[in-house]
């Protein structure tokens, strides 16, 4: 900027730095700017001018050449000087209104390009543009991707006040980091990300002496997890969060920099982020809780919908029902967890109409009837179960982009904490005689000897060694035979049938963990089978492997080698 006053020369000094005798501050500047770095065919230099700044001190036309006839405008000083990069002078309004301070942001904003680093002198920018400027450069930091690399304010009035008689560079960038600051300070406090604080953490790694070294060391663990934090949050790690410890070393590290020589200005803003973690506690499930509400106060809505599922799921598992992992029939070594967390996601997911019809029952649920059955006993799962399918159409909603179902975001924000208090007031609730009411249910199951049923057209005595082996890691083993099934009955027959083998295996099921092999008349088997694992009893299959060899006469043998036994 180029003021309109009567400017008396001046040399401005600036650490080591001392100009030329000048009436303007720009050229004091741009000698220290030359100085400092090389300015070439790339770089521009801007001079805004009103109408009496360009006849009186860019030009030199006006008054102040009439009173002063050697007075040389700053036009012909850069002139002399053979600058090398470009010399740009821009003309701006007074800024008397908002139309002509709009006027000056467009004038300003059409000449900065993407990625430049911005040099400002404010010096004579009078009024209100000084902190117009400031802000600019805020916005186009953002807008344009640029960088301030300097902000200064040549002080004549120091002149005479210094034993030097010279004027001072002041460096004004701190106003600039102030910004950085503030935005920082936005950020975190309307939208809870607080990666942007790490990078306002002054950072240096060229410090010399032992405690600066430790100073910058325990910095970048500061800004290490926060970001740790950031991320675990973001992508649902609720191990991590759980675990704790991003938010235990930011307390910690908090704790160590706030005596170091930093900012004022950060201090407060790692202050409000450690009142907002300190809470967190090493391995504690609570720690979930401290997330859920963090999701909830910055509306991380994708985010708290899929911890508050897995943080129920969790507190199932790890809390309420720690034991039961061992009582479980997993079907995929070394998944023991992942199937224990299945169990309990598929016990409160499961549609109703699936729920009454253990027919329907697959994976996890299927290999564990009786003790889904003794959960399913209890009046507070199945008011869970309420709420975390509701929660469960909400959450995949969200997943599903609204393609499937057409909620609000509203809707979205507005359950979300109240689906999840009414999930976690029931777990709350829950008393040690439950627990140990559904615990000693399924202890008796658990205790029940295993029988197996051979219901087939192929007595055992017939097996392979091979085939009664398998048979027996099922339990006892107990033929019963197959019913001769008349061709030409029908169905209603048939059923009759099959509904008194049922109750049949039933009243053996309540003294024995029963599987029953069937194999035989295929209408037959169908019902049975059916009306087996709808009351929750195993049922398999054999299977084998057919060899065919042809004798000398021509004749073909079929011989079936049993291979393994199958689940219905």
């Amino acid at each position: 900027m180029l003021g309109t006053g009567f400017y008396k020369q001046c040399k401005y000094e600036k650490d080591e730095f001392c100009s030329t005798e000048n009436r303007f501050i720009q050229v004091a500047t741009i000698e220290r700017l030359t100085q400092l770095d090389n300015w070439g065919d790339n770089d521009c230099m801007f001079f805004l001018l009103t109408k009496k700044a360009r006849t009186e001190n860019w030009e030199a036309t006006g008054n102040h050449f009439k009173t002063d006839n050697t007075y040389i405008g700053l036009k012909e000083e850069l002139a002399s000087m053979q600058l090398q990069c470009k010399i740009c002078d821009v003309d701006i309004p007074e800024g008397n209104d908002e139309n002509e301070m709009w006027d000056i942001f467009n004038k300003l904003y059409s000449v900065i390009e993407e990625g430049d680093e911005l040099y400002i002198d404010i010096t004579h920018s009078f009024r209100y543009l000084p902190m117009m400027l400031l802000v600019f450069c805020n916005y186009v930091s953002h807008m344009k991707n640029t960088s301030i690399a300097s902000i200064t304010y040549g002080n004549y009035e120091t002149k005479n006040n210094n034993n030097s008689s010279n004027g001072i560079i002041n460096d004004l960038m701190p106003l600039a980091l102030l910004q950085n600051y503030t935005l920082a300070a936005a950020t975190f406090e309307k939208f809870g990300q607080i990666e942007i604080l790490s990078n306002i953490l002054p950072i240096q790694r060229n410090k010399t002496t032992k405690k600066e070294r430790r100073e910058q060391e325990e910095l970048i663990t500061l800004k290490k997890f926060i970001n740790n934090f950031q991320l675990e949050i973001a992508t649902c790690r609720g191990a991590k969060i759980v675990n704790g410890e991003s938010a235990i070393k930011i307390n910690n590290t908090i704790n160590k920099v706030r005596s170091h020589n930093i900012p004022e200005p950060i201090k407060p803003i790692l202050t409000k982020l450690q009142d907002c973690i300190n809470q967190y506690q090493s391995e504690s499930l609570s720690n979930l809780d401290l997330a859920i509400n963090w999701c909830q106060k910055y509306k991380l809505i994708q985010q708290g919908y899929t911890l508050v599922q897995e943080s129920i799921i969790t507190k199932l598992c790890d809390n309420l029902f720690p034991d039961l992992k061992t009582s479980l029939h997993t079907s995929k070594k070394g998944k023991e967890d992942k199937e224990y967390r299945d169990f309990f996601s598929s016990l409160l997911a499961l549609d109703e109409n699936d729920r009454i019809r253990p027919c329907t029952w697959r994976g996890i649920l299927s290999n564990n009837r009786d003790i889904a059955n003794c959960f399913y006993a209890e009046q507070w799962v199945l008011d869970l179960r309420q709420q975390y399918i509701s929660l469960t159409q909400l959450r995949n909603s969200i997943n599903h982009a609204g393609f499937i179902s057409k909620q609000t975001p509203s809707e979205f924000i507005n359950n979300m904490p109240i689906k999840g208090k009414a999930c976690f007031d029931i777990l709350n609730n829950i008393t040690p005689k439950d627990i140990n009411r559904i615990i000693a249910n399924i202890k008796s199951i658990a205790n029940k000897p295993s029988l197996f049923i051979n219901l087939s057209n192929h007595p055992i005595a017939t097996w392979s060694e091979k085939q009664l082996e398998a048979a027996k890691s099922y339990g006892k083993i107990e033929e019963m035979r197959f019913p001769n099934i008349d061709s030409n009955a029908d169905n209603a027959a048939i059923k009759d049938i099959a509904t008194d083998y049922v109750e049949k295996i039933l009243e053996l099921n309540k003294q024995y963990d029963v599987t029953v092999h069937v194999m035989g008349e295929m209408v037959f088997t169908y019902l049975i089978v059916n009306m087996l694992k709808g009351q929750g009893i195993r049922c398999i299959a054999s299977t084998s492997e057919r060899c065919v060899t042809e004798r000398a006469d021509g004749v073909k043998e079929n011989i079936f080698n049993f291979t393994r036994f199958r689940d219905y």
